[in-house]
């Protein structure tokens, strides 16, 4: 016999046949020959001597950082695509649409304009909201046309911009707000949160 009851975060196995409707419990005892197929991994709580799914608990607060609307998120992304419906991957987080993301598109900073079929003109980066800015992440440290040196933390784009970016190439997520970030991570140069 297979005995499940104890509160801990294991693997749920259920017999592997069928049974009608939508069932979110399974017998806390099991014969141990049994086929097992598992159907869920996560959290778990006995109840009447059976084995059931509860809720994730939130995210710790540190995972959290703040969408230019002030809107909390803990959701990361890279690319376009990858938000819910209603939300658009702004500087590595997904946050609400609002209809002003152009004005924060880059870093906190006005995106340059559009892209066009996910390009953007004079070598500008197409950031996953769609919009043009001098670079990838963050905002621009300045130019490096004719080999001018960048600032500490930047580095030289092909299209001529000192960019920057997270330690191991990491996605930002989100960017600073007066100096700071959610959670441990630190504001680096080009305004993101690494």
């Amino acid at each position: 016999m297979l005995t499940l009851c104890q509160s801990s975060k294991i693997r749920v196995h259920w017999p592997s046949v069928p049974t009608a409707g939508n069932v979110s419990a399974s017998p806390a005892t099991l014969p141990s020959s049994a086929p097992l197929t598992t159907h869920y991994t996560g959290p778990t709580a006995c109840l009447n001597k059976c084995c059931c799914t509860v809720p994730n608990p939130q995210p710790p607060p540190d995972l959290f950082d703040f969408c230019p609307d002030g809107f909390q998120s803990s959701i990361r992304c890279s690319a376009a695509g990858q938000c819910s419906q209603g939300q658009i991957c702004m500087n590595g987080l997904c946050c609400r649409l609002t209809g002003q993301e152009y004005l924060y598109a880059c870093g906190g900073e006005r995106a340059l304009s559009s892209c066009t079929n996910g390009m953007c003109n004079q070598g500008f980066a197409c950031v996953p909201s769609n919009y043009c800015c001098e670079c990838p992440v963050g905002r621009k440290g300045g130019s490096c046309w004719n080999g001018q040196p960048c600032a500490p933390g930047f580095f030289c784009q092909p299209n001529g911009y000192c960019c920057a970016s997270c330690p191991g190439n990491q996605t930002p997520l989100g960017t600073c707000t007066n100096g700071q970030c959610g959670g441990e991570r630190r504001c680096m140069p080009g305004n993101i949160c690494c």
